[in-house]
């Protein structure tokens, strides 16, 4: 006999394999998204909605002014491999997206709050990459996509037990060490001010001598994170 933890775990799996198997029977039943046009300033956002677990996940795709979007944040989530689908409901239409995203969205929709919408844009989807015209005209209002975007959220991948855990805590202190090092030489927090410091190096020096955690395996479950798609771009 199996022991018990192993018997929850399988469980757990069918559980969530059939639950994926009837939504793709559900999905069967819907047509697949088409594209409205979009005009020269606009762009697309979509919104996410929270919902169950189980709930076949749905986003609503919408024009904006890229002169007055509402809030929203740029997802990124690495490279992945595009023969690896899961479909969606897009405005009531079914679209294919890679899995890498499909699990970031799912992971965006678990920590929504009751009434809580997101919207956010992601080229795999707010594109339409079957239309050259559009690809033209969109590609090059990227840079101000993003410029005007309230945040990036960056999808690493599933959580790896303890060491993603130790992972972020040290991102933590690194972050709080950084503000504390430009504090005391005077400079501005910023990417650029990185240059006052004349090699990579005497920065690396700088955080350790001021980082709390001076334990090995913090730095190794970093250096995991850092090896995942979203950095290898």
């Amino acid at each position: 006999m199996l022991p018990t933890s192993i018997e929850l775990n399988l469980a757990t799996l069918l559980n969530i394999f059939y639950s994926f198997q009837n939504m793709s029977e559900e999905l069967a039943n819907y047509s697949p998204f088409l594209y409205s046009q979009s005009q020269h300033g606009q762009f697309r956002l979509a919104q996410i909605r929270p919902a169950s677990a189980e709930s076949i996940l749905k986003i609503e795709l919408s024009v904006f002014s890229l002169e007055n979007p509402p809030p929203y944040e740029i997802i990124s989530y690495g490279l992945d491999d595009p023969s690896q689908t899961s479909l969606i409901l897009c405005n009531e239409q079914t679209i294919s997206i890679t899995r890498h995203l499909f699990r970031a969205l799912l992971a965006i929709r678990s920590e929504l709050r009751a009434k809580e919408t997101r919207f956010f844009w992601v080229d795999a989807i707010c594109i339409n990459h079957s239309d050259t015209q559009e690809r033209s005209m969109q590609i090059p209002l990227q840079a101000s996509i993003t410029s005007r975007s309230s945040r990036c959220t960056i999808w690493v991948g599933d959580q790896d037990g303890r060491n993603s855990d130790l992972a972020f805590a040290l991102l933590s202190e690194i972050g709080t060490a950084r503000r504390r090092i430009f504090q005391d030489e005077g400079k501005t927090f910023s990417l650029s001010a990185s240059h006052h410091f004349q090699t990579r190096g005497q920065l690396l020096k700088a955080y350790r001598g001021l980082l709390a955690s001076q334990d090995p395996l913090s730095w190794e479950a970093l250096d995991e994170i850092l090896e995942r798609p979203p950095f290898r771009r």
